[in-house]
């Protein structure tokens, strides 16, 4: 498996080259070079190239790369026309290969008037897309806004520590993280978010929303928030501190804990460290049912320990890969 998060740009948060950057950037070649040294199995570079090229005619139909000449060389055609032939490089040279798929990137938004009228980044996304899909159903590209969402929900990230109703177009809150910002300004379910850095919250996105709020640990935001059960809204001014989404909700059915775990970040672990031994302060427990239904994953190490909270001995879990840091 492998969880192709833009590679070649610095930090998530960035975005792609275009393809008239790309030549020098070598963006789709480190691409090709990166899943070749950590995938678990060799894999073949042509398969990776030709799956990540079909994905353009998503884009528009009319546009086409075969190698239906067998061997030699791609065909590119438009309109069923044929406008082009590019000589298949040997499989395995990444660098050749990330330099056809570049070029043929850019023909496309030559003759394709769609593709041309895409935003950017959209044809290179697409064949990340292909390129992913070619290796199995787990693996998949994630795009830079994605894969900064992702991370933060792993590895925690600067905010005031409130959680936001996705639905709901007020942006009532739904939970506030306990001695977080939010908690020691007054901040509690129900409350609405008004307002964030002067922005008006309504009519917008929740993942812009989400994201005003959060930034370097220390800086200053804006809130704006009315009060559940009040009519004059209240401006907040907050220090960002460090925060990790809730992963845990605990809960009893007798002398038995409920332990639903969304996902596994880095506060997992203590988290359910933390609900177990509540749980046996407030009274005998004889059993606990722990509900993993619908998690996704997360970090490998928090699911070790958690596993290790209730394993008296043996192993957990190993990994075997090709490349060093799979062992």
């Amino acid at each position: 498996m492998v969880f192709l998060a833009l590679v070649a740009v610095g930090g998530c948060g960035g975005q792609l080259p275009t393809a008239s950057s790309q030549s020098g950037d070598g963006l789709f070649a480190r691409v090709f070079s990166q899943i070749g040294d950590l995938y678990l199995e060799p894999v073949s570079t042509r398969k990776l190239a030709l799956s990540g090229l079909a994905r353009l005619s998503r884009l528009d139909r009319s546009f086409g790369v075969s190698d239906a000449l067998g061997g030699g060389a791609l065909t590119v055609t438009y309109d069923d026309r044929n406008i082009g032939y590019h000589a298949i490089p040997a499989d395995g040279d990444n660098r050749q290969w990330g330099d056809l798929v570049t070029m043929l990137i850019g023909e496309a938004r030559r003759v394709s008037p769609k593709i041309a009228a895409l935003p950017p980044h959209a044809a290179e996304q697409a064949v990340l897309h292909g390129v992913t899909a070619a290796l199995d159903r787990y693996s998949r590209y994630a795009s830079p806004d994605v894969a900064q969402d992702q991370r933060a929900a792993r590895e925690g990230f600067g905010g005031i520590g409130v959680t936001v109703d996705p639905g709901d177009a007020q942006f009532r809150v739904t939970a506030v993280a306990p001695h977080g910002p939010a908690d020691r300004a007054g901040i509690r379910p129900e409350d609405q978010i008004v307002s964030v850095d002067g922005v008006a919250t309504s009519g917008c996105l929740h993942q812009d929303v989400m994201h005003r709020l959060r930034g370097p640990v220390g800086s200053q935001v804006a809130v704006r928030v009315l009060h559940a059960g009040t009519s004059q809204p209240r401006e907040l001014r907050l220090s960002r501190a460090y925060v990790y989404e809730h992963t845990v909700t605990a809960s009893r059915s007798g002398d038995i804990l409920l332990l639903r775990v969304n996902s596994f970040n880095h506060s997992t672990t203590k988290r359910i460290a933390g609900a177990l031994a509540e749980a046996q302060h407030q009274g005998q427990i004889t059993g606990v049912v722990l509900d993993l239904r619908g998690n996704p994953g997360g970090l490998l190490d928090q699911a070790v320990s958690l596993a290790d909270l209730f394993l008296q001995a043996g192993p957990i879990v190993s990994v075997t890969g090709r490349h060093p840091a799979s062992r």
